[in-house]
């Protein structure tokens, strides 16, 4: 049954395989981000535990911290997806500037989630967290590294929800795990050298780095938006819509 709009308000029976594909493909691509998110985390703990007790404490304080004020763009992700996919069925020509100032926004907020990761880690702020000197230097240098994870987080994620508002994420399994292994690798070997707690969170900048260029070469459609024509971008647009279209005929 559907609303005068087409909108689907309830199933009769159950639900078809067509639309059990669709709910697993994306469902499976938003697990792959969440555990590729939670072994990073975990892997970095893993190897500032070696590293001793101060090195491990700074890291716990610096991720928490950052962890904490990294959901400041992630409303405004959701949202973005949300409108995306609104826009993709009708009103295609809309989305390049849409996603102009989308990118804009996800800039200014990773910085402002930067600057506030930085001024909590490397001000007087730290001294109400931190009472040890000692954690309180090894704050110090990983806060700079801290802050532009801030910002890599951010552009990374917006990009992730663009690309499931494009309905555009075949490539995105191939690209989480791609981005997983050379952080492990990168992670690894700073282990294996004993570079400190400071480089574990440099390293942690590789997996969004990673994942951003990766889903933004391998997506058509991003692929489009970056390059010099936005007509490409529209192109592409227009053949995903035509081609949806006579799915839904046939």
């Amino acid at each position: 049954r559907t609303s005068p709009k087409g909108v689907a308000l309830k199933w009769k029976g159950l639900p078809t395989m067509d639309i059990l594909r669709h709910f697993g493909t994306f469902g499976f691509v938003l697990l792959m981000r969440n555990l590729t998110i939670m072994t990073s985390y975990s892997s970095m703990t893993r190897f500032a535990a070696g590293l001793g007790a101060a090195s491990l404490a700074a890291h716990q304080v610096a991720l928490q911290v950052w962890w904490l004020i990294s959901y400041l763009p992630e409303p405004m992700c959701v949202a973005a997806q949300s409108l995306i996919a609104r826009d993709l069925k009708d009103r295609p020509y809309r989305i390049p500037k849409f996603l102009n100032v989308l990118f804009g926004m996800s800039l200014a907020s990773g910085s402002v989630a930067a600057l506030m990761t930085g001024l909590t880690l490397m001000t007087p702020i730290a001294r109400g967290i931190v009472a040890d000197s000692a954690v309180r230097s090894l704050l110090f240098g990983i806060a700079p590294w801290a802050m532009l994870a801030q910002i890599g987080s951010s552009m990374t994620y917006t990009t992730d929800n663009v690309c499931v508002g494009l309905g555009d994420v075949r490539h995105a399994p191939l690209t989480t795990v791609a981005a997983l292994s050379i952080f492990l690798t990168t992670l690894f070997y700073v282990g294996r050298q004993g570079l400190g707690v400071e480089a574990i969170w440099r390293s942690m900048n590789v997996i969004f780095v990673t994942r951003f260029v990766g889903l933004i070469l391998f997506s058509q459609k991003l692929k489009g938006f970056f390059s010099s024509s936005k007509e490409i971008f529209l192109t592409g647009l227009q053949q995903a819509i035509l081609k949806r279209r006579r799915i839904v005929a046939s």
